[in-house]
C-alpha cells in the first residue's frame, strides 16, 4: 500500500544521502488514532501500545508526545512552514474517518481524550515489555532440553505440561513467539492461530494440524512440536573413525572404533544418542541421508525387513518429525541406523565380534558469533 511505498522511498533517500536517522512527523493525535484503530481490530497489548518512539532501523518519532495544536503553534512562532497532505481529508480511509468523525464525538465525553489515549498506550507498552521478558524466560524453561531425532533447526519441541502450567496470557505469548520465529511471513499471527496451537497442546495425542502456510503443530505424548512442514534434504559421508557437523539437521555425528571389551549392556548405557555396531560389517566410511519413499530396513530384534514408514507408525513417531530423521547407511545403501531410534539388526554386536564402532549424535549449538559448536 501507500504506507509501504512511503517507507521504501525514505529508505532509498537515506541510502543515497548516507543518513543515519529519519525523523517521522507522527504526533500525539496520530497515536490516539492508532490506538483506536487497533482497538477496533481487536489488538492485544502490543497493538494497543500504539507507535513506538524508536522504530526498527533508522526511524524515530521525536514529536510523538506532542499534540498537533502545540506543534502548529511552535511552527508559527519559529516561522516554519508546514504542509497538509490533501489525502488527510479523504474519508475513504479509516484513519481519516476516525480523525474527523469519531474523535470529535469522543472529545465531547473527554476533552483530553488524546492525552488519555497517549497515556494508556504508554502503560500498555510498558506492560507488554514486561510480559515479553516473562515469556522469554518461560519459553526457555518450557523448551524440551533432550535431543529429539528429527527436530532440526526448523522445529521446536516444548514440554506440553509445563507450557499449559503457565498463566494463559504467557501461554499465548510463548506460542506467538514460536510461530513468528519459525515463519517467514510478515506481520503478527492472529488470535485464532495462537488458540489453534493451544487447542492442540491440550489434547495428549493429536494428529498433524496445519496452523498457517508451511507451519504445523502436533502433540505427541508429553511433547508439543511446532515447526515447518517441509523437510530439508540431507546427504553426506562420515569417516570411521571421524566426526562431522550436519547443520541442516541441527546435529553432529561422531564415530569411533573400540575393542569389544568396552561394550557391555551393563557397562555401556547407549540411550537414544548412541548405537554400537560390529566393526567387521561396516568398513571405514558410512553415509548419512534423509529418508526416501520406499526405504526398508531390518530393525534390531526383527527377523525380516519392513518399510521405514511402517516402522515409524509402529513407533508412534510424530509425523512432524519424520521427514527430518537421519539415516546412517553403508555405501551400498543398506540402513545401519535410524539415528536416535533403532539400529539395523544385521549390524548388531555379536558374541564373536572383536571390535565395535560406536556412533553418537549430539545437538549442534550455534554460538553468538555464528560459529558451529559441537557439544
Amino acid at each position: 500500500g501507500a504506507r509501504r511505498l512511503r517507507y521504501r522511498f525514505l529508505d532509498e533517500v537515506a541510502c543515497e544521502t548516507g543518513a543515519g536517522k529519519i525523523a517521522l512527523g507522527h504526533h500525539a493525535g496520530d497515536q490516539a488514532e492508532t490506538v483506536i484503530m487497533r482497538l477496533l481490530r481487536g489488538s492485544g497489548t502490543r497493538g494497543l501500545g500504539g507507535m513506538e518512539m524508536l522504530r526498527q532501523g533508522v526511524y524515530f518519532r521525536p514529536m510523538l508526545e506532542f499534540e498537533r495544536v502545540a506543534l502548529e503553534e511552535y511552527a508559527r512562532e519559529a516561522s516554519l512552514e508546514f504542509r497538509e497532505d490533501a489525502s488527510n481529508a479523504d474519508l475513504r480511509f479509516v484513519r481519516n474517518r476516525i480523525r474527523h468523525r469519531l474523535m470529535p464525538q469522543l472529545q465531547r465525553y473527554n476533552p483530553g481524550i488524546v492525552a488519555t489515549l497517549q497515556r494508556t498506550a504508554r502503560l500498555l507498552r510498558d506492560e507488554d515489555d514486561f510480559l515479553d521478558i516473562a515469556a522469554e524466560e518461560a519459553l526457555e524453561k518450557a523448551t524440551w532440553k533432550e535431543g529429539i531425532p528429527g527436530c532440526g533447526p526448523g522445529k521446536i519441541t516444548l514440554d506440553a505440561s509445563r507450557l499449559l502450567g503457565y498463566h494463559i496470557a504467557l501461554q499465548r505469548r510463548i506460542v506467538r513467539k514460536l510461530l513468528q520465529g519459525l515463519s517467514m511471513r510478515e506481520g503478527p499471527f492472529d488470535f485464532d492461530h495462537v488458540e489453534r496451537v493451544l487447542g492442540v497442546a491440550r489434547r495428549p495425542d493429536s494428529g498433524l494440524h496445519v496452523i498457517a502456510a508451511g507451519l504445523a503443530v502436533q502433540r505427541s505424548r508429553e511433547l508439543l512440536i511446532v515447526g515447518r512442514m517441509e523437510g530439508v534434504s540431507v546427504e553426506g559421508k562420515i569417516c570411521v573413525p571421524g566426526e562431522i557437523a550436519v547443520p541442516e539437521g541441527g546435529i553432529s555425528l561422531h564415530a569411533k572404533r573400540l575393542p569389544v571389551s568396552c561394550f557391555s549392556a551393563k557397562k555401556m548405557d547407549l540411550g537414544r544418542e548412541r548405537a554400537a555396531f560390529d566393526a567387521a560389517r561396516l568398513g571405514t566410511e558410512l553415509c548419512f541421508r534423509s529418508p526416501r519413499p520406499g526405504d526398508r530396513f531390518q530393525p534390531l530384534g526383527m527377523t525380516g525387513h519392513k518399510k521405514l514408514s511402517d516402522f515409524l507408525i509402529d513407533q508412534k513417531w510424530p509425523r512432524l518429525l519424520r521427514n527430518e530423521l537421519l539415516l546412517l547407511t553403508r555405501p551400498d545403501g543398506e540402513i545401519v541406523w535410524v539415528v536416535g531410534l533403532r539400529p539395523g539388526h544385521a549390524f548388531r554386536v555379536r558374541p564373536d565380534s572383536r571390535e565395535i564402532v560406536l556412533v553418537e549424535w549430539k545437538i549442534l549449538l550455534q554460538e553468538p558469533e555464528g560459529r558451529l559448536n559441537l557439544r
